[in-house]
């Protein structure tokens, strides 16, 4: 099994709110928590989808074997299933454009927002000139 990484710790100051104690410091994690344990690499995850395809042992018997649960062992083979095209689904490189592109369709959301509250101060406070 993999070691566990350490978590870190990085405080983040913010000076312009010093009367407010709740927003003085923020505690950003930097890596993963403890309790979550390191992912596994690509290779060990092919050669085990691999050697559960070929059916000499049962699953739960290889993924003990494996030190990883039976779960995860069948999440990857179907996976594996789907980016091999066996199977209907989205592939990983799909995921990540999918993740990508929710992200930024959130930042723009949140841009849209701010400059539509904008536009509504501005025309409330009236600051073009008188033509």
């Amino acid at each position: 099994m993999f070691p566990l990484s350490e978590t870190r710790e990085q405080t983040l100051k913010f000076p312009r709110f010093p009367d407010n104690p709740g927003v003085r410091a923020a505690v950003v994690l930097t890596e993963r928590s403890p309790d979550m344990p390191a992912p596994h690499p690509a290779e060990f995850r092919r050669r085990a989808v691999e050697l559960a395809r070929r059916r000499e042992k049962p699953v739960a018997e290889l993924a003990k074997s494996l030190g990883i649960s039976e779960s995860c062992l069948r999440n990857w083979m179907s996976q594996a299933d789907v980016e091999e095209g066996h199977r209907e689904g989205l592939t990983g490189a799909e995921r990540e454009e999918l993740r990508v592109l929710r992200r930024q369709v959130r930042v723009l959301e949140m841009e849209k927002e701010i400059l539509v509250k904008a536009a509504a101060f501005f025309a409330q406070q009236n600051v073009l000139p008188p033509r």
